[in-house]
């Protein structure tokens, strides 16, 4: 905590300097507590929970959906050879192919609505999830699967009392990465193509040279994605209770 708070002021004192030395057109970097200022009066509008609430109703419906199909399809992956090599290799192409370029596709797709956007941040969200579950699922230690197939369980058994367990680390981890990454898509998306967002706030100031407005965006959204990780960081704790244990 106290590093923490020494490396919060230290970036404030050189954001002052900047701010006091003239480097940077101040138009571009204005002083912090310009900016808070401007956060509060958004904040009080209403303006900014509103758009805040958007693009977390984005990040909650595409991540809930990575949840739902991403970590059971990772599962099976990683138990089942067959089913790996038949799709293996397209779930990797996709996790290397940059997300943003999808965008185009789904507009094609589903039209300029929120239905392309959140399939754009569900993309970005359930590959990071498979992959690591089914990573997770072929990590797995062997001694536990040879004690498993000795006492002949099931495979139906097996995945959830032992394939399961061992996998919930890099689970996760995947949780972890792909509610961060469907934030950044979110913001990405709804500068592109949203009306309303943090995205579209950020987007919108930037055109009118609002920089104080668009700096507070920022900083809200940089507070979600520090939230997100805090959150999980927590839960995994409480959860994955074993992890680190041989």
């Amino acid at each position: 905590m106290k590093d923490s708070l020494i490396g919060a002021a230290f970036f404030f004192a050189v954001w002052y300097l900047l701010y006091f030395s003239k480097i940077i057109n101040t138009l571009f970097l204005p002083p912090p507590h310009e900016i808070f200022r401007a956060l509060g009066f958004f904040i009080i509008s209403g303006e900014l929970i509103k758009n805040m609430l958007f693009t977390l109703s984005r990040v909650m419906q595409a991540f809930g959906l990575s949840i739902l199909i991403g970590i059971p399809l990772g599962l099976l992956l990683g138990f089942s050879k067959p089913l790996y090599n038949l799709l293996g290799f397209s779930i990797e192409f996709l996790r290397a192919l940059p997300i943003p370029s999808l965008i185009p596709l789904f507009i094609l797709v589903f039209g300029p609505n929120d239905i392309a956007r959140i399939a754009v941040i569900y993309v970005a969200g359930s590959l990071i999830i498979i992959v690591n579950t089914c990573y997770g699922v072929k990590n797995s230690e062997k001694i536990r699967i040879y004690t498993a197939n000795a006492m002949k369980m099931t495979p139906r058994r097996q995945l959830l009392k032992v394939y399961l367990p061992e996998a919930l680390p890099h689970i996760f981890a995947g949780l972890k990465i792909s509610l961060s990454l469907c934030l950044a898509i979110s913001i990405v998306v709804e500068i592109l193509m949203a009306s309303d967002g943090l995205g579209a706030v950020i987007y919108n100031a930037q055109l009118s040279y609002k920089t104080k407005e668009m700096y507070a965006a920022i900083i809200i959204a940089g507070t979600l994605g520090f939230v997100f990780n805090r959150l999980f960081t927590f839960l995994e704790k409480k959860i994955v209770h074993w992890k680190g244990e041989a």
